[in-house]
């Protein structure tokens, strides 16, 4: 089994993953902005298995533009990140939450999320954008319970 979960920052993505690790068997990992970011680092880290990945290749394509840094690879390399998920069948999920929730979160949290708390709602609309426009999993965890995206989950790997 092979997930990666996105989403703006205080959509739950720990939370979930940490459950999703545990229910499954996974190992967890946590992609930051101090991993390589590149496309060889996005095709190698899709390869391997029983693992789920705390934030992945989606975030790339927001986070150059929000913090003023140069892009790790373009969109024609997004979509062939995205072809090679699909043959290596990595179930995408990309988390969404009310603007609201996400700043009372964030808030609650404190110092090291205020840069992005500016551009919260950007970056919450962002990520909604690309799993439209790219066919990936939008769950909004404000209404999704657990087992809920389990099923989508498992219903990916029938």
């Amino acid at each position: 089994m092979k997930i990666i979960i996105e989403g703006s920052d205080g959509t739950g993505k720990t939370t979930l993953c940490k459950k999703l690790a545990e229910k499954y068997n996974l190992e967890y990992r946590h992609v930051t902005k101090d991993d390589p970011n590149t496309f060889k680092f996005y095709a190698d880290t899709m390869r391997d298995d029983n693992v789920i990945y705390d934030r992945h290749l989606v975030g790339e394509m927001i986070y150059p533009e929000v913090f003023q840094r140069k892009a790790n690879f373009r969109k024609k390399e997004f979509g062939k990140l995205l072809d090679i998920a699909k043959d290596e069948k990595v179930v995408i999920i990309v988390l969404y939450s009310s603007y609201i929730t996400l700043y009372k979160r964030l808030k609650e949290k404190g110092g090291e999320y205020k840069e992005v708390m500016d551009k919260l709602s950007f970056i919450n609309q962002e990520f909604i954008t690309i799993a439209v426009k790219y066919d990936l999993h939008l769950i909004n965890t404000e209404a999704t319970p657990f087992e809920k995206i389990c099923e989508v989950i498992e219903n990916e790997y029938k």
